[in-house]
């Protein structure tokens, strides 16, 4: 199966929300509008695909759930206005992974895409913070939390 097959069909399983991207993404200027749909069996992975079909996709995560309180995003108010944020809007926010084959997976958390899911508006920002990295390791965290999806909450050692 192809990586286009693969996510069409993620995106048929899954049910993909379309998002505007005013700015696109760094590096994507011109394209802007990408699918976001969680990867099918493999939380809390995200594809997140353009809609032009030539196979141009990224994979997300929530930063928030492997690097908690060390990870945060401030808002301009020029990021305000592109993503039409009111005081009461929700946000999500997702950082890209970039795996390599002999690598492990790594998060960006310089360049986080924030997503306002009541207007179907997403905007990456960069953030100039020297402490966060471009190449933030977390594979450690994701195998706890994907083992811990799989066992569903409960202790592997029960009689």
């Amino acid at each position: 199966m192809s990586l286009a097959e693969f996510q069409q069909e993620s995106l048929e399983l899954a049910g993909a929300q379309e998002y505007k991207f005013p700015d696109g993404l760094l590096g994507f200027e011109e394209r802007n509008k990408y699918l976001l749909t969680q990867i099918e069996d493999t939380q809390p992975f995200y594809w997140l695909i353009s809609d032009i079909e030539d196979g141009l996709g990224f994979i997300l995560i929530d930063p928030s759930l492997f690097f908690e309180g060390e990870y945060e995003v401030s808002l301009t108010l020029e990021d305000r206005q592109v993503l039409e944020l009111g005081p009461d809007d929700p946000i999500r926010i997702f950082v890209i992974v970039t795996a390599g084959d002999n690598s492990p997976p790594t998060a960006n958390l310089k360049g986080p895409i924030v997503f306002n899911p009541r207007r179907n508006i997403a905007k990456q920002i960069v953030l100039y913070n020297p402490s966060l990295s471009l190449r933030a390791p977390f594979l450690s965290q994701a195998t706890a939390l994907i083992q811990e999806e799989s066992l569903g909450g409960k202790d592997s050692c029960s009689s």
